[in-house]
């Protein structure tokens, strides 16, 4: 069988998508992340069908390399940054900084605090509340 001739289509964009959020999970592929934005591969406003940003995706696994390509990529490379990004939320109504802090990232979770952004502790209220739980920082019956 000959090879692919150049008129092959290109790597859908599913595939691209696909590949970002597998790179975003770990930080030893950054690089290809990276490059993946410099080469418009990926758009900026990507989501799984969780609605799950690239951050949130870093973030929950500690990748702290990736979070910060995809901030200076999502959220840096405009004038003036498009912050509202790094407090996106998914479609359980989850930041990035929750997702680090209910998966242990500690990394992340450190490093989006001192963005200024980090838990959203009202948002882990209303959703604790709406499982019937206590809110944050509710002392526990004895």
């Amino acid at each position: 069988m000959p090879p692919p001739s150049s008129s092959t289509p290109a790597v859908d964009a599913a595939t691209r998508a696909r590949r970002a959020f597998e790179c975003a999970a770990d930080d030893a592929r950054a690089n290809d992340l990276d490059a993946m934005f410099a080469a418009r591969a990926i758009p900026t406003n990507l989501r799984d069908e969780c609605g799950n940003t690239l951050l949130h995706v870093a973030c929950v696994n500690d990748a702290l390399e990736c979070a910060k390509v995809i901030a200076r990529r999502c959220v840096y490379a405009s004038h003036p940054p498009e912050r509202g990004y790094l407090t996106s939320q998914n479609a359980d109504g989850e930041t990035a900084g929750d997702a680090a802090a209910v998966g242990g990232a500690e990394r992340c979770a450190r490093w989006l605090g001192s963005l200024g952004v980090g838990r959203d502790d009202r948002a882990a209220d209303r959703r604790n509340r709406s499982r019937g739980g206590r809110k944050s920082g509710e002392a526990t019956p004895m």
